[in-house]
């Protein structure tokens, strides 16, 4: 005898459940999420679609993707796709997941591009470190190619790892203009000359070892290496970034990087002690410390 049929809005209605007990969290959402990328359409879609029988194929596709969920999986992992700045993106388990506190990033990178292109018309060099899905220079890139005055923009991608670097190419050729985004593989700005770089933009690791072992089941899914940022307080890659921004940072040049929620002051203390000037932290919705921006050495005169 061959299995019962279920309709679209059966096969929801068990997912959320099941994912309820399993993950909490948003469960419908995930399950809508997980149906429509089967199904196709999108989550609208499963409206008009309820009363539709789910073809077998589609419902074992969908039965396993919701056995993978409910075992704390990221569902950006189980769609290989996540939403940043507007633009679907390519994700898997070689990368970090986008998140929409990154954007903040994105924001203080424009506003420096508006400041450095206010004292020169010369192309701006952009290098975004530890690049991981490309989500911030895809970003840039794009964002500043439908932005006069500063069109000649080039932004470049480095990671160390070749991995990433596959997915951020992917990013790039989807949502870049061409030839605005190029890739090199390197350990933060070690490929880099001295006072090569313009504007210099992370979201580098800055989670503690204590802070790893309180995170969710889903964010321990992610690469480690883009997590943990050494030291006791996890500050350690954020401080070697600064060190290296002060050798290939051009004179009046920023640095933009995301920062963890407590860790202002030690990075402000840090930029200012290295030569930083114009030190801004800036805190995400939620009111943490979520974004460093420094200029080296302008000549404009620091600020605390």
């Amino acid at each position: 005898m061959s299995a019962r049929r279920v309709t679209v809005g059966e096969a929801l209605h068990d997912a959320a459940a099941r994912l309820a007990a399993a993950a909490g969290g948003a469960a419908r959402l995930d399950a809508e999420v997980l149906l429509a990328h089967v199904v196709g359409g999108g989550r609208t879609a499963l409206i008009t679609r309820r009363d539709e029988q789910l073809e077998d194929e589609s419902r074992a596709r969908y039965a396993a993707l919701v056995a993978r969920r409910a075992a704390r999986e990221p569902v950006a992992y189980l769609t290989g796709e996540r939403e940043f700045w507007s633009l679907p993106l390519e994700v898997d388990a070689r990368v970090l997941i986008p998140r929409p506190e990154t954007e903040g990033v994105v924001e203080a990178a424009l506003a420096a591009v508006g400041e450095l292109s206010r004292h020169s018309r010369a192309p701006l060099r952009i290098v975004d470190v530890g690049t991981g899905s490309g989500a911030i220079a895809v970003a840039l890139a794009h964002e500043l190619a439908r932005r006069p005055p500063v069109p000649a923009a080039s932004v470049v991608a480095l990671d160390r790892s070749l991995a990433c670097l596959q997915v951020a190419r992917r990013n790039a050729a989807r949502h870049a203009p061409p030839g605005r985004v190029s890739l090199l593989c390197s350990d933060l700005t070690r490929a880099l000359g001295p006072r090569s770089v313009d504007l210099l933009v992370a979201n580098p690791p800055y989670l503690s070892q204590d802070e790893i072992e309180r995170v969710s089941p889903e964010v321990r899914a992610e690469p480690v290496a883009a997590l943990l940022g050494g030291g006791k307080d996890g500050s350690d890659t954020l401080r070697a970034l600064l060190d290296e921004a002060t050798r290939v940072l051009q004179q009046g040049g920023f640095v933009v990087s995301e920062i963890g929620s407590t860790q202002g002051q030690t990075v402000a203390a840090l930029a200012r002690d290295l030569g930083f000037e114009e030190i801004e932290i800036e805190r995400d919705l939620a009111g943490l410390d979520r974004v460093v921006k420094a200029r080296w050495r302008s000549g404009l005169g620091a600020t605390a």
